[in-house]
């Protein structure tokens, strides 16, 4: 959630046999402690009920982009239901309704020096047309995943939006596959359509074991429904 210049975060996994595995493996590689501008509330993940790895954060963004993104967005704009379910082995949702991926961007961009770049600007004015993205990663196998992508689009900031969201997914999907393939030997496939003010991804990953896990697993249970009053999963 954005609010008072930050960004909350919320890191969930949803995995009964592979969530010591996982959690382990992550908290060895030091995955979290990689950005500077993120202040965990612990030192890795923890496990928070049985094969459901949690870890929270806030992420803080720079004033200049925070003031940027408040005169983009001249105010709060209308939320929409977010889609969230739980369910999955793994899970995304990046939320800018509010503008806080517009104003993550823009904290890169500052602190790498690159504000007034023509491109970054063609891309920040992109952003500002996304409400929402939302990922999920489940197993077809012990080895490959299923993941789908959806990019929703604010109908309010036109018609070109979709058509933008499309060409920089395809744009990073192509880069994406060429480094899993040639670091990891995993093989990454898929394509995306424009359905309305939706832009959907749709693709497998095969020997994705080889990017986050040292032995395949076994085919493993599908990850349980989240429970009843508790949002978070």
């Amino acid at each position: 959630a954005f609010a008072g210049g930050a960004l909350n975060l919320n890191f969930l996994v949803n995995h009964r046999r592979l969530g010591p595995v996982i959690r382990e493996h992550l908290n060895e590689q030091e995955v979290f402690a990689g950005n500077p501008m993120v202040e965990w509330d612990a030192a890795g993940l923890e496990e928070v009920r049985p094969g459901r790895l949690r870890m929270d954060g806030r992420l803080a963004f720079d004033s200049g982009a925070v003031a940027r993104r408040d005169e983009r967005w001249g105010g709060p704009r209308p939320n929409s239901a977010l889609p969230w379910s739980g369910g999955h082995f793994l899970e995304v949702l990046l939320n800018n309704q509010q503008g806080a991926v517009y104003a993550y961007a823009g904290t890169l961009a500052a602190q790498g020096g690159m504000e007034g770049d023509p491109i970054l600007e063609i891309g920040l004015e992109t952003l500002s047309g996304l409400k929402y993205i939302h990922a999920t990663a489940d197993y077809i196998s012990g080895t490959d995943l299923a993941i789908e992508l959806r990019l929703e689009c604010d109908p309010e900031q036109g018609t070109g939006t979709p058509h933008s969201m499309q060409f920089v997914l395809d744009m990073l999907y192509n880069d994406l596959r060429r480094n899993l393939a040639s670091q990891y030997n995993a093989l990454l496939q898929g394509s995306s359509e424009i359905d309305g003010f939706t832009v959907r991804g749709v693709y497998t990953l095969e020997n994705f074991h080889h990017v986050f896990l040292e032995q395949p697993p076994g085919t493993p249970s599908p990850a349980p429904a989240p429970p009843d009053g508790d949002p978070a999963w």
